[in-house]
């Protein structure tokens, strides 16, 4: 069978992440949720480097991902984190996303990642800027109530 990846965008809430776990499931493909990696960034300002400057933290993460710190490992880090923790360097990443040097690196490193095939990517910048060839773009959309629901 041909592996092909798939993009999935669309605005908070919108069930980006319960459709992509739905079809990485069912096609048997590897799921990510680009929002990990910001909440990794989050995770090394807050608990490592006691919120140094936005450049020394893009440094550390850039070696990190040099040193082959994959996608797993990261997701095992930020899933073991108390409810605290997971909030406080959530809101930390949110911050640090904004920095376009960040995004730029994030988006190159999943761009490697999903060179292989065989994934189901969700998040900020997806269809546009991570995965701008990928076989199949999916763009969720959800009314306001809904999503407030959610």
């Amino acid at each position: 069978m041909i592996q092909i990846n798939i993009a999935i965008n669309g605005p908070t809430v919108s069930g980006k992440t319960t459709v992509g776990k739905f079809i990485a499931e069912k096609l048997q493909y590897q799921f990510i949720n680009t929002r990990i990696f910001y909440r990794y960034l989050g995770y090394l300002s807050y608990q490592q480097l006691n919120n140094t400057s936005v450049y020394n933290i893009l440094e550390i993460f850039n070696n990190n991902l040099k040193l082959n710190y994959s996608f797993n490992n990261i997701t095992k880090i930020i899933n073991n984190l108390n409810e605290e923790d997971y909030y406080l360097i959530g809101r930390q990443g949110s911050k640090l996303s904004e920095n376009q040097d960040m995004r730029q690196l994030i988006n190159q490193h999943i761009r490697q990642i999903t060179n292989g095939k065989g994934f189901v990517v969700i998040g900020r910048d997806v269809i546009f800027n991570i995965l701008p060839d990928a076989e199949v773009k999916i763009v969720l959309f959800a009314n306001l109530d809904t999503r407030v629901l959610r």
